[in-house]
């Protein structure tokens, strides 16, 4: 299969939009085109002779620059770079033997973060190139409604619900995409899954889970809107540690529009953009939380602790 081919396959499989195919399309015609593409060619070459070593940061850093160079988007090369470098990734699933399901399910982040960028930016592409490279080095996965990867457990000693973690032990880490139903019973499915996906990485009969995000501001509670499934979600958890930020950094996950956008500009069509817009209008905090949850194969222990 040659690379376009590949491409057509992805955006057709994850649903892209009409209009954002066709467009990535006529870019990534374009650009294969200029001399700039013999450099993604090498980036490919470089990922498929050792993806877990692979200097994405370094080729970024050059793609960003050739977006300044030339008459292309960076958010638009981004999204081509990583559905070209996606053929390999499903290469290594078959060899890894792990389920394409999983690979198409942890692919359809890109497409979370083209709707996202069109809504911020109205652009087809990708504004977060730094986020991706954990699904790519087989590090991140997305299993049902959440995403995954193994970190070094950030509690000191923690001795409850029958397990003992010291800090780094590994823990499974829980990324939240947007724009997908949040009920306990979608989170609850997705937990099983983790469950067994990482059953090596299990303290007995235990998963531990943990997760720091925005969501799990213990403020939160005071604020969102009444039977909230972000507030449900953040009661999964066992908070263990949370923080002030002098600056909403997440406001364009809420409100779809960029972080500068003038405060009476915020657009106000969902009850959680009113209950923050009220919220910081009265001078309310924002910040992060960082949580755990013991998971034991069918309960959340931690849920309401």
């Amino acid at each position: 299969m040659t690379r376009l081919e590949h491409v057509k396959l992805f955006m057709d499989t994850l649903e892209f939009p009409e209009e954002a195919k066709a467009d990535l399309l006529k870019v990534r015609e374009d650009f294969v085109k200029t001399d700039y593409y013999k450099e993604f060619e090498a980036f490919y070459k470089e990922y498929e002779a050792d993806y877990q070593n692979y200097n994405n940061h370094q080729n970024r850093m050059r793609l960003e620059e050739i977006a300044e160079e030339s008459s292309f988007l960076e958010e638009q090369l981004y999204m081509i770079y990583f559905m070209e470098l996606s053929q390999h990734l499903m290469k290594l699933y078959e060899e890894n033997g792990i389920s394409l399901d999983v690979y198409w399910d942890s692919m359809s982040d890109l497409k979370v973060k083209l709707m996202e960028c069109k809504k911020v930016y109205d652009i087809w592409g990708t504004f977060v190139g730094g986020w991706f490279i954990g699904f790519f080095r087989l590090d991140r996965f997305k299993l049902g409604r959440l995403e995954y990867e193994i970190v070094g457990c950030e509690i000191e000693d923690y001795k409850k619900h029958g397990i003992e973690l010291k800090s780094k032990d590994p823990v499974i880490n829980i990324h939240i995409p947007s724009g997908e139903p949040f009920t306990f019973d979608i989170r609850l499915d997705s937990y099983k899954k983790a469950y067994e996906f990482y059953k090596e990485y299990r303290k007995g009969d235990l998963l531990p889970l943990v997760c720091s995000s925005w969501l799990l501001y213990p403020t939160n509670k005071e604020f969102y809107p009444e039977n909230s499934n972000i507030i449900d979600f953040a009661d999964d958890f066992e908070i263990f540690a949370s923080g002030d930020q002098d600056e909403f950094h997440d406001s364009w996950r809420v409100f779809g529009k960029p972080n500068e956008t003038p405060f009476d500009e915020l657009p106000e069509t969902t009850s959680l953009m009113r209950a923050y817009k009220k919220h910081l209008a009265n001078k309310g905090k924002v910040g992060y939380g960082k949580g755990i949850i013991i998971f034991d194969g069918e309960n959340v222990l931690t849920k309401g602790k």
